[in-house]
């Protein structure tokens, strides 16, 4: 009994990890990272969406694209939290909480409000083609194991993103700590089993580099990289965000705004 608990834990381990390096591997296929061919991209992302329970590969790719262009501009820039969410989640760590473990359902809430600027038909293409490369799997498994596998992969879907330590990036990328930094970087263990995705202000310098390659910018440049904030641990940073009044969704607004006055 005690061996089947403790496989039960570690399948749903394994399943966890899986999922929060999932969105890593789809990153780097939105920056055409994978192989030279935007087309194999596209379909690699897609094929990297499979172990999420709903697919979101191509509408990310849109928008998180026009974050890097519109980064920190609060009219414009998709990854800015909506005022709405800002007036929602306060200063209440309860709310901090919540806010992060539902991130999605926030994200695209306010992604379907967006109107700066909106896919075409082209994007809309391969949103259909996203759905059937994720959706044709995964029924065919829930033909076979019934609700229990809907549940479980709305479970892991669900907590593999946001309140849990490897969900503290969504805090550490663009949450400001100085007021003259916008973007932050991660130097941590995590990084081995996230393809590196804490190196998040090399990355907007320098979009165009793989992830197995990222950290060579900050070897290569240490006098830009060396004296910037950063963060080397993703537990303190979501203990900060939650219990620490100083983080909140507000002063990213706040922050950003006074950029461009």
């Amino acid at each position: 009994l005690l061996s089947l608990s403790l496989l039960r834990w570690m399948l749903w381990l394994t399943r966890f990890l899986r999922l929060a390096n999932a969105h890593s591997k789809v990153h780097e296929a939105a920056h055409n990272l994978v192989c030279v061919n935007p087309v194999i991209n596209r379909l690699w992302g897609c094929i990297a969406d499979i172990p999420h329970l709903l697919p979101g590969f191509t509408l990310f790719r849109f928008y998180h694209l026009i974050h890097h262009n519109e980064m920190n501009v609060v009219a414009s820039d998709p990854d800015m939290p909506a005022q709405w969410e800002a007036d929602m989640v306060g200063n209440s760590s309860i709310m901090k909480a919540l806010w992060l473990q539902l991130f999605f359902v926030w994200a695209t809430i306010r992604t379907a409000t967006y109107t700066f600027k909106v896919p075409n038909m082209y994007e809309w293409m391969w949103v259909v083609i996203n759905y059937s490369i994720v959706l044709a799997p995964n029924v065919l498994l829930f033909m076979r194991y019934g609700w229990t596998f809907l549940a479980y992969m709305a479970f892991s879907s669900i907590t593999s993103v946001g309140l849990h330590p490897l969900g503290a990036r969504w805090i550490q990328e663009h949450y400001p700590i100085l007021p003259y930094q916008a973007t932050y970087s991660y130097y941590g263990w995590a990084n081995w089993i996230m393809f590196n995705v804490g190196a998040h202000n090399e990355h907007h310098d320098h979009a165009g580099i793989p992830w197995s390659r990222i950290f060579r910018v900050k070897e290569m440049a240490p006098e830009y990289y060396d004296n910037m904030h950063a963060y080397h641990s993703y537990t303190q940073l979501l203990k900060d965000f939650i219990f620490n009044p100083s983080y909140s969704l507000t002063d990213r607004r706040l922050t950003s705004m006074s950029k461009f006055e």
